[in-house]
C-alpha cells in the first residue's frame, strides 16, 4: 500500500475530537451499528455517540500529531502521537497510538483503536 498525507473525514473529525473535546464532527460520519474495539481488551462495544471526548478533561493542551494517514479501499487509517500534560500529575504525555476505521455507504461501521499501553502510566496520580 502507498502511504499518502491524505488525511480523510474521519480522521479530521477524529483530531479535533481529542484536540478540543467537541465529537459532534465525528459523531455525524457514524453508521447506526458503528463499533469500537480496543487493543487493551479485545471487545468490540457500540461506539460511543455522545458529542465530547474525554481527552481534555485528562489533558491538558492536548495535540494530536498525525505521523501517517491513508485511505484504503473501505476505509481509512490514522497513526499519530497524542501530546500533552496530564492533568493529575503535571507530566508530559506522549502516547503513540493509532486508529482504522471501516467505512461503508452508511458511514464509520468500526473503528479499532491501538492505545499505547502506557497511557494509563503516564497519565497516574503521583503516588498511584
Amino acid at each position: 500500500m502507498t502511504e499518502t498525507n491524505t488525511v480523510g473525514l474521519a480522521t479530521a473529525a477524529m483530531k479535533k475530537a481529542f484536540e478540543t473535546g467537541d465529537r459532534s464532527d465525528f459523531v455525524a460520519l457514524l453508521a447506526p451499528s458503528a463499533t469500537t474495539w480496543h487493543n487493551h481488551d479485545n471487545i468490540a462495544a457500540e461506539t460511543k455517540r455522545t458529542g465530547t471526548n474525554p481527552i481534555p478533561d485528562m489533558i491538558d493542551n492536548p495535540r494530536l500529531e498525525i505521523t501517517r494517514a491513508a485511505a484504503f479501499p473501505g476505509g481509512e487509517f490514522m497513526q499519530f502521537t497524542l501530546h500533552g500534560t496530564g492533568k493529575t500529575n503535571g507530566k508530559t504525555v506522549e502516547a503513540h497510538m493509532c486508529i482504522i476505521f471501516t467505512i461503508s455507504d452508511e458511514g464509520v461501521t468500526r473503528l479499532d483503536e491501538y492505545i499505547d499501553p502506557t497511557l494509563t502510566t503516564q497519565l497516574a496520580a503521583e503516588g498511584a
